[in-house]
C-alpha cells in the first residue's frame, strides 16, 4: 500500500505525521518504505541520524531518474523502516519522472510505501512565476478548485485569475493524455469588498461567443468572484452565512457554529497552530496592503481638491482684479452712476465710492 503524505503550505505538521505513521507501522510489524521527496531534508535526517557520518549520497531524484530503489533505500535508525533518502536534485526532476514514481516504487517487497512531498508549488517552467494557492482541491470526478481569500482590491486579480488557471491546466494534465482528459477548472476568489464595482453578490466568468452569446466555447475553465460585502443577497443562505462569519459577524446559525468551532480547532490544535499562524500573518500584510492603497487613493484625491480649489481661487482673484479695473475705467470715462458701475461689474457699491474716491485723489 502507498501513504503520499502532501500540502499546499509548509509548516503544518506534514512531515511529521509521515514520520508517526510509518514508525507506528514498522512498530507493528510491517516492512516499510520511506520516499523523503521534501527538499527540506527532515525526514531524511531524522530517520538517518546516529547511523550515518554524512548525508547519504544515494537519493530519491537518482532513484526516480533510474526507476528503481533497487540500490537507492538505505537502512533507517527505526526496525523494520527504510529509508530513500531526500535530494536538493528534487527541483531538478522533469514532470515525466515524477509520473514514472508508479514504476519506481518496490514491488512486494514492503508491506508499506509512505511518501513526504515537498509543499505544492504551481510553476510551469523554469523561467516562469511559481505560486502556491491557498487552498487547491480535486473532487471525485477530477475536478480542479482554487480558492484564495482576497483582503484587498487589487487591480490584477482577472490576470491572475487567467495565470492560476493557467497553471491547474499543465498540473493536472499528466504528459500523454489526451484533450479530452482535461478536467474542468473553477479558480474562485473570496473578495473582502467588490472587486469590479458593480454591486453584484457573486460574478461568473466563462467564455461566451462575442458574436451570439448562446454559443459557449466550452473550454471547462471558470472564475468565479465573490463580493462578501454584499453577503446579505448571496444566491443561497449557506453562502449568506459563510460570507457573514468571513466578515466577522455570526449570524448565529448552524452552519457559522460549525466553522467558528473548527477555527477554534484550528488555533488550538498543535498541527494546525502554524498554519493558522501563517494565514493570520497573510491577512495581516493584506489588510497593511489595503491601508497603503486607501491612503494612497486619499492622498490622491486631498492633492485634486487641494489643486481644484486653488485654480477656483486664483479664477476669483482675475475676475476680481478685472472687475476692480472696469469699474476704474467706467469712473473716468464719467457716463455711469456709481450704483450702474457697481451693478455692472458686481463690486459692492461701496468699493466702487472708495474707488471713486481713490481715484479723486490720485488726480489731485
Amino acid at each position: 500500500m502507498v501513504i503520499t503524505f502532501s500540502s499546499m503550505k509548509g509548516g503544518v505538521g506534514k512531515s511529521t505525521d509521515a514520520i508517526l505513521l510509518a514508525n507506528n507501522l514498522a512498530a507493528r510489524g510491517f516492512k516499510v518504505l520511506f520516499f523523503d521527496m521534501d527538499t527540506n531534508n527532515s525526514s531524511t535526517i531524522y530517520y538517518t541520524l546516529g547511523i550515518a557520518d554524512e548525508f547519504p549520497t544515494r537519493n530519491v531524484a537518482e532513484a526516480l531518474t533510474h526507476r528503481t530503489t533497487e540500490g537507492y533505500a538505505v537502512k533507517s535508525r527505526i526496525q523494520n523502516a527504510g529509508i530513500v533518502p531526500s535530494s536538493l536534485r528534487l527541483s531538478d526532476i522533469r514532470p515525466g519522472d515524477c509520473h514514472a514514481l508508479k514504476k519506481t516504487l518496490p514491488d512486494g517487497k514492503y508491506d508499506f510505501v509512505v511518501i513526504d512531498i515537498a509543499e505544492h508549488s504551481l510553476k510551469s517552467d523554469y523561467g516562469s512565476k511559481g505560486i502556491r494557492f491557498d487552498v487547491y482541491v480535486k473532487d471525485g470526478t477530477g475536478r480542479c478548485f482554487d480558492i484564495e481569500v482576497q483582503m484587498t482590491n487589487r487591480r490584477n486579480l482577472a490576470r491572475r485569475a487567467r495565470y492560476y488557471q493557467s497553471l491547474m491546466d499543465v498540473d493536472s494534465f499528466p504528459c500523454g493524455a489526451g484533450y479530452d482528459d482535461l478536467k474542468d477548472g473553477y479558480v474562485i476568489f473570496l473578495c473582502m469588498d467588490d472587486p469590479f464595482g458593480y454591486g453584484l453578490p457573486v460574478y461568473r466568468f466563462s467564455s461566451i461567443c462575442k458574436e451570439d452569446r448562446t454559443v459557449s466555447l466550452g473550454d471547462g475553465a471558470y472564475k468565479i468572484f465573490y463580493n462578501a460585502a454584499k453577503h446579505a443577497i448571496m444566491p443561497s443562505e449557506t453562502l449568506k452565512s459563510f460570507f457573514r462569519f468571513l466578515t466577522g459577524s455570526n449570524d448565529g446559525s448552524a452552519f457559522s457554529g460549525r466553522l467558528a468551532a473548527m477555527v477554534e480547532h484550528a488555533k488550538t490544535n498543535a498541527q494546525w497552530r502554524q498554519q493558522f499562524m501563517t494565514w493570520e500573518d497573510e491577512m495581516k500584510i493584506q489588510v497593511k496592503e489595503r491601508a497603503e492603497v486607501l491612503a494612497q487613493e486619499m492622498a490622491e484625491a486631498l492633492a485634486e481638491e487641494i489643486a481644484q480649489e486653488r485654480v477656483r481661487e486664483f479664477a476669483e482673484e482675475a475676475a476680481a482684479e478685472v472687475a476692480v479695473e472696469t469699474a476704474r475705467k467706467l469712473l473716468t470715462n464719467g457716463k455711469l452712476s456709481e450704483q450702474d458701475i457697481a451693478e455692472a461689474t458686481g463690486l459692492p457699491l461701496a468699493q466702487v465710492e472708495q474707488l471713486r474716491k481713490e481715484s479723486s485723489t490720485d488726480k489731485a
